[in-house]
């Protein structure tokens, strides 16, 4: 007998094939949870970063001019800033980073892919969200392999969080080995720049220490004016006996005794002039003859003066060096971190209550369909 397709008759051809309508929905169901119960298990773990500060725009601002090849590229919004640090985020040097500090080409699933296949495989183990406030969020999974013991889902749960910690890392990392501020590079070329004086200097002081020696200068002022006084006082002796000299022979002739007596005095006040003229003064290990001291006194105050003048380069390429380094610091850029990673201690994924509450919906459906297609077969109802 033919019946029409309504709600009450649905039921009856429902109640009449129940045994086709429940192995059609509970076998799948029961084959869907005893699936789950096999299925890789998949655990994720989030962090969360806070927005770029202003004191780190001088430092991101460096490491963009330095991947630009130096051209300054103007002020950065907020949101470029974010912008950047995603990008960065899902690039291939944070994925090799990862893989190496967290030993990930120890892992079964890695070892038969290649260089740039691991890369991909690690960029899909996390997400990154770029909030309108300008956190950014960093969501990192990991799944099992099918039946999975204990032991892997503890490394599936370590792994999970370790990976969305360790992108963080590596974008700190990338950003502090990029950064090319100016305070970096002028630190850089005023160690070189130290370098290069402290060589002059220490030549130029091994040259001054050798004439020194050489020429008996220890300090060419005070012996220079240790020389020109003697010479002053003994030259004027020579000229007060040369002027008494001619007056006795003028009071009392050539052949007077004084005039032996005066003309020895004046031999020996020239041939002291001549000494000290030559040889320096008597008695002295460092006099220096007076006709070297405008020599000496120059040769020695070019010497002095250099070795002055690289003294004070020194001291104020120190000076600026430590500046440098200050300003340096202050560019370094540390990315703060609102919230870590954390261990999770439920898998993400497969949630079997779910599962098995959306299977039992799906397959009542389908297990009704059928039931009603088998009763159209067997002509118990009809439509229209």
């Amino acid at each position: 007998m033919s019946q029409e397709l309504d709600i009450s008759n649905i039921i009856k051809i429902l109640g009449k094939e129940k045994k086709f309508f429940f192995t059609w929905l509970f076998i799948p169901t029961f084959l869907l949870a005893a699936y789950s119960m096999i299925m890789p298990q998949t655990y994720s773990s989030q962090t969360s970063i806070l927005p770029p500060s202003k004191s780190s725009n001088g430092g991101l601002a460096g490491f963009l001019q330095s991947m630009s090849g130096g051209m300054s590229l103007g002020g950065l919004t907020g949101s470029s800033e974010v912008k950047i640090y995603g990008d960065i985020l899902v690039s291939r040097s944070v994925a090799d980073h990862i893989i190496r500090d967290l030993k990930l080409d120890t892992l079964k699933s890695f070892q038969t892919l290649t260089p740039s296949e691991k890369q991909e495989a690690v960029l899909k183990m996390y997400s990154v969200e770029s909030l309108k406030s300008g956190m950014i969020l960093i969501t990192s999974y990991f799944k099992t392999d099918f039946m999975p013991n204990e032991k892997d889902q503890e490394a599936a749960s370590d792994l999970s969080y370790q990976i969305a910690n360790k992108a963080v890392e590596a974008l700190n990392l990338i950003l502090q080995k990029n950064t090319n501020s100016k305070a970096k590079q002028s630190r850089v070329y005023i160690e070189g720049e130290l370098k290069k004086y402290r060589l002059d200097l220490d030549s130029v002081t091994h040259e001054l220490e050798l004439f020194q020696l050489e020429n008996n200068v220890l300090s060419i002022e005070d012996q220079a004016k240790a020389i020109i006084d003697q010479a002053v006082s003994t030259g004027a002796e020579l000229l007060k006996y040369q002027n008494e000299l001619n007056l006795a022979k003028i009071q009392y002739g050539e052949q007077a005794p004084v005039i032996k007596t005066l003309e020895k005095q004046v031999q020996y006040l020239e041939e002291q002039v001549r000494k000290l003229q030559l040889e320096g003064m008597d008695g002295s290990e460092y006099s220096i003859p007076l006709k070297d001291v405008p020599t000496l006194t120059l040769k020695y105050a070019d010497l002095f003066r250099e070795k002055e003048i690289l003294e004070q380069v020194l001291l104020y390429l120190e000076t600026q060096k430590h500046q440098e380094a200050i300003e340096e610091n202050k560019d370094v850029i540390v990315i703060q971190t609102l919230d870590e990673a954390q261990k999770p201690q439920k898998r993400s994924s497969p949630k079997r209550t779910q599962l098995i509450i959306i299977g039992l919906i799906f397959f009542s459906i389908l297990s009704s369909i059928l039931t009603i297609y088998k009763a159209y077969r067997k002509g118990h109802l009809i439509s229209g």
